[in-house]
């Protein structure tokens, strides 16, 4: 181009300026746009297997929790006479059934109360109907 033009050689070094400046601005937008199609590309790919992983594993949790024995359950943790085991009671009573009755603030605040209310309710038919429902 410029050598079939007979311009001045200040505006052709001008025009030779801008015009890398233009070409060189152009291609880095063109490699951000690369970059960012194969993030979003790589971000798709590892969104498609966690969800193919997690949709498994919720599944797989799901018909292990419909299985379970909460009797069995409940019975070898008051077996072990344990206040952790008697807590870890009331916590999964208050996931389960959060207005059945007012829990406390802390663990270290609970009542006998609480702790047999929680104790009766892992082994009612409504904790087992209000936990599949929540699976």
């Amino acid at each position: 181009m410029f050598l079939l033009r007979a311009v001045c050689c200040d505006w052709s070094d001008s025009i030779k300026s801008v015009w890398c400046t233009i070409v060189k601005d152009e291609m880095l937008d063109q490699v951000h746009s690369l970059d960012l199609l194969y993030e979003k590309e790589t971000t798709a790919k590892l969104l498609e297997f966690k969800l193919k992983y997690l949709v498994s594993y919720a599944q797989l949790m799901r018909n292990y929790f419909l299985h379970m024995n909460f009797t069995d359950l409940c019975a070898e943790l008051k077996a072990t006479d344990d206040l952790r085991a008697r807590q870890l009671m009331v916590i999964s009573a208050n996931v389960v059934g959060p207005n059945q009755i007012e829990f406390p603030e802390s663990l270290e605040a609970m009542t006998e109360e609480i702790l047999q209310f929680s104790e009766d309710f892992l082994c009612s038919e409504e904790f087992k109907t209000r936990f599949n429902d929540i699976c």
